[in-house]
Parts: C-alpha cells; structure tokens; sequence
C-alpha cells in the first residue's frame, strides 16, 4: 500500500509499506518533483536495505548507505546527480565493509571514474 502526501505544499512525501505494515520505500521530492530529497528503501524486518539522501542541493550530491539483510553497513558514499541523463554516479570515497561491518577497502571515484 502506499500513501502520498504534500504538507503545506511543500516535499511531497511518497511511502510505501509492506503487506506487515513496515515500510518498503520512503521517498521525498521537492515541490514539482525538480529534485530528489531522499529516497530509503527497507527490508521487510525494518530494517535498512538502502538510504540515499541528498546532502548539497547546489552540486546535486547524495549520500549512499547500503546495507545487508542483518543491518550491517555494506557500503557507503557520495553520488552525484546529471540531471541531463538523469542517473547518479559514485564520487569521491568510498567504503566497502565486511559481514562484521569491519571496513574493508576505500575507493576513490571522480565523477563515476574510479582512481
């Protein structure tokens, strides 16, 4: 099920829920769907699968936080958003972690092109 809402015309909010009543995706846009806000999706338990919020309007740059079935961290970042094609690509560091949440490697990415 989901459920849409837009408070005082401003972000308009969009959840949905799993059949057991926790949510599966919250997502947040601005007015007229310009940008988005944040976008988290969650596994059926609750828990987080994927958070990606936006940090810095002006350079269209998101954090990325993705997680396991358990709730440990797998990897997190920045994005940055091109409105133009419209996809998000990995810039600057990035962190991989283990099972145990136990930092594994860092990458560094510029604009999608890892060095």
């Amino acid at each position: 099920r989901s459920q849409v809402s837009c408070p005082d015309k401003s972000n308009v909010k969009w959840n949905d829920y799993y059949e057991n009543g926790q949510p599966e995706t919250i997502s947040e846009y601005s007015a007229g769907f310009e940008y988005l806000v944040r976008n988290n999706n969650y596994f059926s338990d609750g828990k987080p699968q994927s958070l990606l919020e936006l940090d810095d309007l002006k350079n269209k740059r998101y954090k990325k936080k993705e997680y396991a079935p358990g709730g440990m961290i797998k990897e997190e970042g920045e994005l940055l958003f091109d409105p133009v094609t419209n996809t998000y690509t990995k810039d600057g560091k990035w962190i991989t972690y283990d099972a145990s949440g136990k930092s594994i490697s860092e990458k560094k990415y510029v604009k999608g092109e890892f060095y």
